[in-house]
């Protein structure tokens, strides 16, 4: 074993920093799903068996990128909802790991980065707002950073680049924003003269549209088209213009990281003066957060989860003043450290549950790994409004233990979903969840929803309480005979 000795030679402390950082992330994997992600897990799955999204396994609003991602943890892991977790944990240590890349180009101090991007994303958002799309678009997005600046091909770098943003465009659109940086940086890497202009657009704009057409096709092919056109174009334009404010991330609790981020990138810019290379990799850093920030605008939604999307560059700027002020791997680790435990104990509230915490969550976890509480116990955090999932998982269990092979299940509104996963039951409709059907556009999703539901009897439907709209309990109730 004499050679692995050799290669971990000089990494103790980056190897230290990469298993705090996993033992860190370690209990995100106890999360249930929110809403969200049990819809996109129900479409992940049925792309396992053979159905086609938007037109027979599932339907939401989203590009194919965040069930394709689903499809992959259910294919690697199993049929768990830790699946998605331990992949999301992945790409939080790639995450910190790439940022490393960025700020030094020899990657030397990884393990620092990687414990405070771990630090950062799991303080910061609870199990409704993480396992989003957003996690693995900033992953592709920071990817397409790292090559644009330190692949010295330049047919290589605006290709890969080019490919990288266009996989972050089909996991969320907005991604066109912060790739707008991106080609930025390849054109700069080109040099900045109109011919290198067209070449790196032209390498980049086709390398994305073929990634963007390697996503659909199959979906195309296999008549999805008019389905997904419906659900990504008219139906998203009405989503889109019925913007709204709601709490911020900023507000609640991101805001100490960004204090932390602030006072980082100042002390960052100080030591940077006189070295040009140093101080123009904290720009980019600051450019793309300001990028990245602006596609979170253009939404007009504001959710917490959005900003995961911003959260890679913030925690860049803080490698990258930690990374300036301190020389050896050591120090840098020992400040990571400090900085997620100092974060960890001052952990703030989560969004979905304001008495609750990232710290609160660690610590009731180890009680029910130990058989200390019941599961029901356990599961009380976690519940957003009349969403509460130790109900919904109570309920997803006595479906399976009375159903039968073949039996269908139905599931109305929006915050139920994660009994879809716990019964093992698949919904007749397309429409797995009718929070968009019943939406005020003028589609004929009401009708044809309804018309499903007549033709395939459900065995069992849910109608969760309270319920606001008579419709779809009119609709609902005169096809099935089986209401749980």
């Amino acid at each position: 074993m004499s050679w692995l000795r050799r290669m971990l030679e000089g990494h103790e402390a980056d190897l230290l920093a990469l298993l705090l950082a996993i033992l860190y992330g370690l209990p995100a994997l106890g999360y249930p799903f929110g809403s969200d992600q049990a819809l996109h897990a129900y479409i992940g799955a049925g792309i396992l068996e053979g159905q086609v999204p938007y037109l027979e396994g599932g339907e939401d609003i989203k590009p194919v990128g965040i069930y394709l991602v689903h499809t992959f943890a259910f294919a690697v892991f199993g049929d768990h909802q830790w699946s998605i977790r331990v992949v999301e944990l992945g790409t939080v240590l790639l995450i910190g790991w790439l940022l490393a890349r960025l700020v030094r180009e020899d990657g030397r101090g990884w393990g620092a980065s990687v414990l405070l991007m771990t630090g950062f994303y799991y303080t910061s958002f609870d199990y409704w707002h993480s396992a989003q799309q957003e996690v693995w678009q900033a992953a592709l997005l920071l990817a397409a950073v790292v090559i644009a600046m330190r692949d010295p091909r330049p047919g290589r770098r605006a290709l890969a680049s080019g490919a990288l943003c266009g996989a972050a465009f089909m996991l969320k659109f907005t991604a066109v924003v912060p790739a707008l940086g991106v080609f930025l940086l390849c054109w700069r890497s080109a040099g900045w003269s109109a011919r290198a202009a067209l070449t790196s657009f032209a390498r980049f704009a086709i390398a994305g549209a073929a990634v963007v057409a390697v996503a659909t096709l199959p979906i195309i092919v296999l008549g999805a088209f008019d389905a997904m056109w419906e659900t990504l174009w008219d139906y998203l334009l009405h989503y889109v213009a019925d913007a709204r404010r709601v709490p911020s991330w900023i507000e609640h609790n991101g805001r100490g990281y960004v204090w932390i981020t602030a006072a980082a990138a100042g002390a960052g810019w100080a030591a940077s003066r006189g070295d040009r290379e140093r101080a123009t990799v904290g720009a980019v850093l600051a450019g793309m957060a300001a990028l990245a920030w602006a596609s979170v605008w253009v939404q007009g939604k504001f959710f917490p989860y959005h900003w995961i999307v911003v959260v890679p560059f913030l925690a860049g700027l803080i490698v990258w003043a930690v990374d300036l002020s301190w020389q050896r791997v050591r120090s840098k680790v020992f400040v990571a450290a400090l900085v997620v435990a100092l974060g960890f104990v001052l952990a703030p509230s989560w969004t979905s549950n304001s008495r609750w915490s990232y710290r609160a969550h660690t610590g009731n976890l180890v009680q029910y790994v130990l058989g200390r509480i019941p599961r029901s116990d356990y599961l009380v955090p976690f519940g957003r409004g009349p969403v509460v999932y130790g109900a919904l998982e109570r309920i997803g269990l006595e479906v399976r233990d009375r159903a039968k092979p073949g039996d269908t299940l139905c599931v109305t509104g929006f915050g139920a979903s994660p009994v879809y996963q716990v019964s093992g039951l698949r919904c007749p409709s397309r429409f797995a969840a009718t929070h968009h059907v019943y939406d005020e556009h003028e589609l004929a999703w009401p009708e044809e929803y309804e018309q499903d539901l007549r033709q395939h009897h459900p065995t069992f439907i849910l109608f969760p309480r309270p319920c606001s709209c008579g419709r779809r309990n009119t609709a609902s109730r005169s096809a099935g005979d089986t209401t749980c």
